[in-house]
């Protein structure tokens, strides 16, 4: 993809998403996290042990446990 043709998406996006409403806004970041936390849960070792058993659609984000960077250096 150009340079050109990213800021015009970029902007397209940014356009749309400044006229969504509050719910609108809530349920874009919740999919969004869905989507992280599933990928970690499918695509890397940490993950899968770290995040079994949770639900990305139903997980709060409070409860998901962060992984530290002395955690990650020790694998």
């Amino acid at each position: 993809m150009s340079a050109s043709a990213f800021l015009t998406a970029a902007t397209g996006a940014l356009w749309r998403e400044r006229r969504w409403s509050k719910a609108q806004h809530e349920a874009r970041q919740r999919a969004r996290f869905a989507d992280i936390l599933r990928f970690a849960q499918t695509q890397t070792r940490l993950g899968a042990e770290r995040y079994r058993g949770l639900d990305p659609e139903t997980v709060r984000f409070e409860d998901v446990p962060p992984i530290g960077k002395e955690e990650l250096m020790a694998r």
